[in-house]
């Protein structure tokens, strides 16, 4: 399950309702209901299968002990405890299973993905204002990253202005 809300982005109880049959393999889509207690919004919503989604997906569905495909995809309710006691045991600062969205928000944006269709797989209905502001705090590595692309000579700039100098756009 750790894998599975690091790879989709869900809340851990949209991940818990899950169902074999919310997964289409073919379209390539996770159809996201939170079953009766809905989502945060009480919207379902659809994202897309990305690679490694996918093929995490397809090891659950092999791994199924049996060809009946309904049900939840996980057993547990929440794996917060071990999250915990894994980050006790690598000696790691504890985190929480909602960092985990953090992670998958964070990375879609570092992978240039705007933040409408972050916002979207995110379930949020704001055009991506909350992702900008939450999830917006990108590592320091990717900024120095950007930070090298952000270079120009003054030279580059165009010599001819769109507004006439003391005009009053200037």
């Amino acid at each position: 399950m750790v894998e599975f809300l690091a790879y989709s982005g869900m809340r851990v109880g949209e991940a818990r309702e899950v169902r074999f049959e919310d997964v289409n393999l073919e379209v390539g889509s996770v159809l996201i209901t939170g079953s009766e207690l809905g989502t945060k919004n009480h919207q379902e919503r659809v994202i897309p299968l990305y690679l490694n989604l996918r093929n995490l997906l397809v090891r659950l569905i092999a791994a199924r002990d049996s060809t009946d495909l309904s049900g939840r995809i996980f057993d547990i309710d929440s794996p917060r405890g071990a999250m915990k006691l894994a980050c006790k045991r690598a000696g790691l600062k504890q985190f929480s299973v909602h960092s985990l969205r953090h992670f998958f928000a964070s990375y879609a944006i570092e992978s240039g993905i705007n933040f409408k269709v972050v916002s979207e797989w995110l379930g949020h209905s704001d055009g991506g204002i909350l992702v900008a502001k939450t999830y917006g705090h990108l590592r320091a590595e990717y900024s120095a990253a950007m930070a090298e692309k952000m270079s120009f000579e003054a030279f580059d700039v165009p010599r001819v202005l769109p507004f006439k100098t003391g005009s009053k756009a200037a």
